[in-house]
């Protein structure tokens, strides 16, 4: 059985997991903005 200190981490944790799920997205399109700019730089002054 789980102390309320660690039920409380726990829930936390279980928060925290859930807004790196539902940002995941928007990470992944910046990425791919950037990796598509370095191509376009490196193709532009190569």
């Amino acid at each position: 059985r789980l102390t309320n200190k660690k039920l409380r981490f726990m829930e936390a944790v279980m928060h925290f997991q859930g807004e790196l799920v539902s940002d995941a997205p928007f990470i992944e399109a910046v990425e791919d903005a950037n990796s598509c700019h370095h191509e376009m730089v490196s193709a532009v002054f190569e």
